[in-house]
């Protein structure tokens, strides 16, 4: 064994024992639920897999085999977010597995390799979904499972085409964006085979009648006629998620800039001119691969982008942060394509230092990046949200029998989620008054006034700032307040409100 070789052994394990070590830290946190996690997570405790198979309450959509493994989990570690959050925890390490032994599969040079396993390990994207009750990792874990199998050497072909296809089935059902991914390895599987024999040809047609048979399945059975269909696009609309059509239109280069670019500042939070830097530098290797024998490879890391973002101008499927989480991989890839090209043909030419062992620091600076920088995603770590659980437990521990409870609307699923499992165990007489959609701040007003004796105020996940101004609101009615308590993302205000309840 060279000592090159040797170096890298050590930096991959080392990689591996800290991305694991910081991920596990994260999942035993144990922070709260927020809004969407409970919304799914109270579909998931509350129904048995039958149930799982039809619609989802709360307008929930998620894939039938997520929701059934899911299912489990939630059945292993009962009345816990570590059941619920158990399977992004393995997806996520499986897939940081997998990306390696893809980039070992493309690169050959053991520098660009622990920087795109550090990029993947250490982002403070992939960590936080790592213990996010949602199927975003199962995204990635399919991605890179079906990648490594196609990119992967055989002794014979169809054992390839069979892995393929078995993998393709069940990615249909894990898996919303499956369909991309399989379409996009189709194409390179008769890019790359174009001279084959009619008999190989039958058989990758083959594969693509099963992939194609198991969506029509799928998508006859548990997506058309969804009745969160027309909900769903509402939202997306108003989260401008949907491509406008016209290339031409000012919509259409504002759509570019507010979700496209910035979706590489939300996936890798580096701040502004780190994200430029390596915007620069995916583009590097965009240029690059377009100018190499590697060609091929734009297939893999760019269509899956591209097909995503036409069928979101056909309102099909959003194009939006989370949605498209499974791009981090193929992001990192065509950026070591960019970062070796200037390596290797213009540093070596404008320094004579040796760089190799820049790139060992560069694992260094992303550990710190994702422990004690503050950026978009994170303030610090532990990776925090709608820290909901320690309001709850300060009021469970300060509640009399004659108290009541105003729990704010997009409260309300995360309180009844740790009311299910029992975390909130107080046994007095709960109000959960809310209104129908954000902004009827007149609206919640008029709830306040309805109340009477003393009550305490629970707020999540608020919007427009109304948590600041309901609590204003009181205080200048000269409400008196008896208690409160803050934490990150949630709030607990005890008020008299006078009068007989």
């Amino acid at each position: 064994m060279n000592n090159t070789l040797r170096i890298e052994k050590i930096f991959v394990f080392l990689i591996f024992s800290l991305g694991i070590a910081i991920s596990l830290a994260q999942f035993l946190y144990n922070r709260s639920l927020w809004l969407d996690e409970a919304k799914l997570a109270l579909n998931i405790i509350n129904k048995n897999n039958i149930q799982l198979l039809f619609p989802l309450d709360y307008n929930q959509v998620a894939p039938i085999l997520f929701l059934q493994v899911e299912k489990f989990f939630s059945l292993l570690l009962p009345n816990s977010e570590y059941g619920l959050r158990l399977f992004p925890l393995i997806a996520f390490w499986v897939s940081s597995y997998l990306f390696y032994k893809i980039l070992n599969l493309i690169f050959k040079s053991s520098n660009i390799r622990i920087v795109g396993l550090s990029l993947f390990f250490f982002n403070a994207t992939l960590v936080y979904y790592s213990s996010e009750v949602k199927q975003y990792m199962g995204d990635i874990l399919v991605l890179l499972g079906l990648y490594y199998i196609l990119l992967k050497s055989y002794k014979n072909d169809k054992s390839k085409l069979y892995l393929l296809g078995i993998l393709g089935v069940v990615s249909v059902f894990l898996s919303n964006v499956a369909p991309i991914i399989l379409a996009c390895i189709g194409l390179y599987l008769l890019i790359s085979e174009i001279k084959i024999p009619k008999e190989k040809l039958k058989s990758i047609f083959l594969l693509f009648f099963v992939w194609g048979i198991s969506y029509v399945i799928y998508y006859a059975i548990f997506i058309y006629n969804h009745p969160s269909k027309d909900f769903m696009i509402r939202f997306w609309t108003e989260e401008n998620a949907f491509m406008p059509i016209n290339p031409l239109g000012r919509d259409f280069y504002l759509f570019i800039n507010n979700t496209v670019l910035n979706g590489f500042y939300y996936f890798f939070s580096f701040g502004t001119l780190l994200s430029i830097f390596f915007i620069f530098i995916y583009c590097v290797g965009i240029y690059f691969l377009f100018n190499s024998k590697e060609r091929r490879l734009i297939i893999l890391t760019s269509l899956p982008a591209i097909l995503h973002l036409t069928l979101s101008s056909f309102k099909l499927y959003p194009y939006h942060s989370r949605l498209i989480l499974y791009n981090i991989p193929l992001i990192i890839i065509v950026f070591l394509f960019g970062l070796e090209f200037i390596k290797n043909t213009l540093i070596i030419k404008l320094t004579t230092v040796h760089v190799n062992n820049f790139f060992f620091l560069i694992p260094l600076f992303l550990i710190c990046n994702i422990l004690f920088f503050s950026n978009g995603l994170n303030d610090g770590f532990p990776i925090q949200r709608d820290q909901i659980k320690p309001c709850l437990k300060f009021i469970d521990e300060n509640i009399k029998a004659t108290d009541h409870i105003y729990v704010y609307y997009f409260s309300k699923n995360p309180f009844r989620y740790y009311v299910d499992i029992n975390y909130f165990k107080a046994k007095n007489p709960r109000t959960i008054a809310s209104w129908s959609n954000r902004g009827h701040i007149d609206k919640a007003f008029d709830d306040l006034k309805q109340l009477k004796g003393k009550n305490w105020l629970l707020f999540s996940h608020w919007f427009d700032n109304e948590e600041t101004k309901m609590i204003h609101y009181l205080d200048s009615l000269g409400y008196p307040k008896l208690n409160s308590f803050k934490t990150y993302g949630s709030r607990a205000y005890y008020y008299d409100f006078g009068g007989k309840e």
